[in-house]
């Protein structure tokens, strides 16, 4: 017993001491990775723009761009998902507005810590963006919606068991206890609404369920979902959305139903299912980022 109390003790002062040098290194990631940015662009962004390895071609939109691998990015790991055939940072322009966008994300699947997979969306902050796009696709909950819709975001439920703000506060972002109440900005929504309409893309909404993955849920998982009025499911999203959130930035979450996930379904999709299914869906997506970009100062 006195072993286990003190192997407890032994824990806690480590994971104390982690917590304590948590905001000052990742600051000094940030600043690390700004000054990497800027000797490759003098771009100084104001939306920002995440994007699923399944969605990576939306950034064929951008005019004049600058492509970083995160390879070659200072704090940086290497992506080791079978389907995460990209990463990259890439900055330049849309609609004649300077933008960031993340082709590729750093998921908790991979073993990455919530802090290193959010570290690209402070620097974003940092850099000066004011508005974030975070763009992904899920698993259809509602049985309304139909594979190829899109869907906003309007809320979600964080399923991961983990939060980004967790340890040392970074204060120098926001506050230590940070509300997340309509962290999807409304007037987004509603200029992606009225962009839907224009261009007669089928445009739904509803609550997203993030979890952590690799696994698929279970059908009890899809049960317990559904029973409270989830709409999606996906393995990213939310982690991205209160980091956002906590920096004060506005936010649309855009999601590609890429399959139905109900629980009373035959059989699941793939991964290389929804990759594939997702190929063929990118257009109205890129409309919709483009058109509400339009609408912005």
């Amino acid at each position: 017993m006195l072993k286990y109390i003190c192997k407890q003790k032994l824990y806690y002062f480590m994971h104390s001491w982690e917590i304590y040098v948590n905001a000052q290194i990742i600051n000094s990631q940030i600043d690390d990775i700004i000054q990497f940015i800027a000797k490759n662009t003098p771009i100084k962004p104001k939306i920002g723009i995440t994007l699923s390895t399944t969605l990576a071609d939306i950034a064929d939109i951008i005019q004049s761009k600058v492509i970083i691998p995160y390879t070659d990015i200072p704090h940086l790991p290497k992506n080791s998902c079978e389907y995460t055939t990209v990463g990259n940072l890439i900055l330049g322009k849309l609609n004649g507005k300077d933008v960031i966008i993340m082709q590729g994300r750093l998921s908790l699947f991979e073993g990455h810590n919530v802090q290193t997979a959010t570290l690209l969306i402070r620097v974003m902050r940092k850099m000066g963006v004011e508005t974030l796009f975070i763009v992904s696709t899920g698993g259809g909950l509602n049985h309304h919606f139909h594979i190829g819709e899109i869907m906003l975001v309007t809320d979600h439920v964080n399923f991961t068991g983990r939060s980004p703000l967790t340890g040392e506060n970074l204060a120098n972002f926001g506050p230590r206890f940070c509300t997340m109440f309509d962290i999807y900005d409304i007037k987004l929504q509603q200029y992606a609404r009225a962009a839907a309409i224009k261009n007669r893309i089928s445009l739904c909404q509803g609550v997203y369920v993030g979890i952590a993955g690799p696994e698929f849920p279970t059908r009890a998982e899809l049960r317990l979902m559904l029973e409270n009025n989830n709409d999606a499911v996906g393995m990213s999203v939310v982690h991205e959305a209160i980091v956002a959130a906590h920096s004060s930035m506005k936010i649309m979450g855009l999601i590609m139903i890429a399959d139905m996930a109900l629980p009373y379904s035959i059989k699941q999709s793939t991964m290389g299912e929804i990759a594939e299914q997702a190929k063929l869906l990118l257009e109205n997506i890129k409309i919709l980022i483009s058109e509400v970009i339009k609408k912005l100062d």
